[in-house]
């Protein structure tokens, strides 16, 4: 099927494409139950496809250079092995690490409706990066509360995600993983097109909470705020960019798409693929399930950074805006020593009783696997930029869609908030995240 027919009136943010993968399958050793990992070699300077089988899933990427100044798009799917038919509905979260294995880039979800995510990066330094890509399906309840059977993952066999997904039937895999080791060339990294214009800017002053009216009939007002942790940002030194989107009187919109610009002067670092679809962006987006979005990102440099947005409703959000395009504004500064302001807080690193929840990456929780006495409690602090809970389940460690127990549930933590939780019977008890239920941990109550 050509990808171009693209069905425009769109149910549940279903659209119609089929895409065959190529050669070169790499077997997959399993690390966990929920957690697959392989090693695989991904050559930049020959923009070949690679494929990672996962288990029963195959995810596919090609590597193209695209603009002169070194930024490089990549290319994934995601299908079933059985069928070859690309899989709707898929979470995915990117991790870049440099030659020193330290992290320069990492996605929260980055959301594909029919199998296909791109993205474009620039890579500041050559040699050995590595490329981590995590791919989680989405089940029947998120939150506890029902996700329309259209917007699930489904083998789409029809080739007719929108009016043919009835026949397309679930796949439930909860996460996998596949590393890349990628080799950048000299001459595959970023150049900086320098000017220094405007760099004399103080952070201060500028503004970076935008309320724009959306391009819907009733014209409805969005609020997009642009947070940063820390909330100086020093070149070399990670930093969380955190976008919220809510309504003008602060409630949060649920499930809004939100493609990404960032740039240098005139310089692209990354960039989101094109949309594809005037509805909906087909070739993957940044996803904010509760509205909430965010990027790890380490800028290179000293200076003037923007960052241009479009941020779309879906049919599945609580709020219809249609879409807006808020622009904003980094200053990063010069590094000086031994001013480095940390990255969160873990809160109550006095006690040993305190878990925190770390995000969507393995091992999800620090720690997940922990041991108490009869009668503790039990603080959960939330130190990602994205919400989570903390809910019990009578269901296995590893169980692709856990299902809800009545033992506890700390309900929704935003960044930097906490839940205690006293523990009076001995036992074993499994949680998960009902937002992201690959995320899951275990406690030991003894006596």
């Amino acid at each position: 099927m050509n990808p171009k027919k693209i069905i425009s009136s769109l149910i549940f943010a279903f659209l119609t494409v089929s895409i065959l993968p190529t050669t070169n399958v790499v077997e997959n050793v399993q690390a966990e139950k929920i957690y697959n990992e392989k090693n695989t070699i991904l050559d930049l300077s020959k923009s070949k496809s690679v494929d990672a089988k996962l288990d029963d899933v195959i995810v596919s990427v090609a590597p193209i250079k695209t603009t002169d100044n070194g930024l490089t798009t990549f290319d994934f799917t995601i299908s079933d092995k059985k069928s070859e038919a690309v899989l709707s509905h898929i979470d995915w979260l990117i991790t870049i690490k440099d030659p020193n294995n330290q992290k320069v880039f990492q996605s929260s979800t980055i959301h594909s409706h029919v199998g296909k995510n791109s993205f474009s990066y620039g890579f500041e330094k050559e040699g050995k990066h590595t490329l981590s890509v995590q791919v989680a399906s989405l089940g029947p309840k998120m939150l506890g509360m029902d996700v329309p059977g259209p917007a699930q993952t489904r083998v789409v066999i029809s080739g007719d995600p929108m009016n043919g997904w009835q026949k397309d039937p679930n796949k439930f895999f909860g996460a996998k993983n596949v590393i890349f080791n990628l080799d950048v060339p000299a001459n595959d990294t970023v150049k900086f097109a320098e000017n220094n214009n405007g760099l004399n800017l103080d952070s201060k002053t500028i503004d970076n909470s935008s309320i724009l009216e959306g391009r819907n009939k009733e014209k409805t007002k969005v609020n997009v705020e642009l947070l940063t942790n820390p909330q100086k940002v020093v070149a070399g030194q990670p930093t969380t960019v955190i976008l919220n989107v809510k309504t003008e009187n602060g409630t949060a919109i649920t499930h809004p798409d939100i493609l990404t610009k960032l740039s240098k002067e005139k310089t692209v670092l990354y960039q989101s693929a094109e949309q594809g679809n005037p509805e909906i962006a087909i070739n993957g987006a940044l996803h904010g399930h509760t509205g909430h979005i965010a990027l790890d990102y380490t800028f290179p440099k000293a200076g003037m950074y923007t960052i241009n947005t479009k941020v779309n409703s879906i049919p599945v959000s609580n709020v219809m805006f249609g879409s807006i395009n808020p622009k904003y504004t980094i200053i990063v500064e010069e590094p000086i020593a031994d001013t480095q302001e940390k990255i969160g807080q873990i809160g109550d690193s006095s006690t040993s009783n305190v878990v925190s929840i770390i995000g969507q990456q393995s091992p999800f929780y620090n720690p997940d696997k922990i041991q108490i006495k009869k009668g503790s409690s039990l603080k959960f602090f939330n130190n990602d930029a994205i919400p989570h809970t903390v809910t019990s389940t009578l269901d296995k460690l590893g169980s692709p869609i856990p299902s809800v127990s009545d033992s506890f549930d700390t309900g929704l933590l935003e960044f930097n908030e906490s839940s205690k939780i006293k523990f009076d019977k001995e036992g074993n008890f499994n949680y998960f995240c009902t937002i992201h239920p690959f995320m899951q941990g275990k406690i030991t109550v003894t006596t």
